[in-house]
Parts: structure tokens; sequence; C-alpha cells
């Protein structure tokens, strides 16, 4: 993990976390990664760092997926795992997968959390799934994903958004609509996408 010491960015800091990190989460004063070994959380005041493992309660090690919520929690998701997703409330982590959950049985794909809490879910053939805290409820059919959803964002009125190899899918309570190089994007494959503190959509695609 590297970190900009210095404002223009001239000045590089690193963590050694001994492991893989394949996917990383900012909320306050903490950064969490989640690795091939665990989970990794990093505190930006004092440098110091807390690793949680299946001795902390993970259902796996292999962890791929990590976002931190605007609830104070902070959900993780598995690699090719039946273990879907663990969610800490700051205290204990909950394991969720098929048999106490609505969450699909597939291995998560994409995670994102919004503004008010809820968590959504990317697989590659179940469309997307949210969690809101108490309930689980999936949206898209099969044919309105035809490519497996690689990033979710919500955006100040509520659309969601998806990228997929295939373009972008944005869908609401009227109904859903594909965009892609025909609507003006610069690519079909659209590899991450975001919502910035203007309301305006970016998205990263292979051209």
């Amino acid at each position: 993990l590297s970190e900009a010491a210095t404002p223009d960015a001239q000045v590089w800091r690193s963590h050694a976390t001994g492991n893989e990190i394949r996917n990383i989460s900012a909320r306050g004063d903490f950064i969490w990664c989640a690795t091939n070994g665990g989970v990794v959380r990093w505190n930006t005041r004092d440098s110091t760092h807390t690793a949680f493992t299946i001795l902390d309660g993970l259902s796996e090690t292999s962890t791929n997926l990590v976002s931190a919520d605007s609830r104070g929690g902070t959900w993780i998701t598995y690699m090719g795992s039946a273990a879907r997703a663990s969610y800490y409330d700051g205290f204990s982590w909950r394991r969720y997968d098929e048999t106490n959950s609505g969450i699909p049985a597939q291995e998560v794909r994409s995670l994102f959390t919004d503004s008010r809490g809820n968590a959504w879910f990317g697989y590659n053939s179940e469309g997307i799934a949210r969690f809101d805290g108490s309930s689980w409820r999936k949206f898209l059919p099969d044919a309105a994903l035809n490519a497996t959803p690689v990033d979710i964002a919500v955006d100040r009125k509520g659309t969601k958004w998806v990228a997929t190899s295939s373009g972008v899918v944005s869908f609401d309570a009227a109904g859903y609509r594909v965009f892609s190089t025909a609507d003006g994007l610069a690519g079909n494959s659209v590899r991450r996408i975001k919502v910035d503190a203007s309301g305006n959509l970016w998205l990263c695609t292979n051209n």
C-alpha cells in the first residue's frame, strides 16, 4: 500500500502488509484493504494497522473486494468461496451466504455501498443484489446484463449505474437503459464507474 506523503505527491510512503492487496476502501481515518491473506485496516492518524483473519471472524482468508459504508461498518467479499460476503459492525464479523440471506449463490464480482448505507453486489449471471440493512432485493433480469457487472455506482437521484464489458446499464424505478459507443461512450468495455462530488458520472473504458 503506497501513500502520497505530501500534497504534491513528490514524496511517497509505503506500508507493507506481506500480502497481495486486491482492493481498497477509504472512510474517515481508516483505509481498508482486501488481500489474499485476510483484511487489513490502516489508521491514517498514527499509521498503525489491524489485520483480520479467520481467527477474528472472517469466513475465509482470500478476500477480493471491500467497501466501508456510511453506517460505520465494512463489507468484504471472498474470492472463489461459498462464503459470499461478511460485514464488520465495528465489533465482530457476520457471514452472509445463500443459506442465511438473499445473497445469490455466486462469487461477488462488484461491490458498492451508497450514501444511505445500502450495499450493492454484482454477479456473473444473477444481476445485482441490494441489502438495505434488513432485507435483500434482486435487480435487473439477466437480459439487461449481458456481461458481468464489474463496478457499481449510485448517483444523487438514486439511479444505479452498472459498468460491464458491453457498456453501462442504468436503472431506477422506471426501468433500465443500456449505453454503448452508439450513445457516445469511448469504449464498450467499461472497467470502473464513479460519481464525483458535483454529481458527474465518470467512466474508465478500454479506449
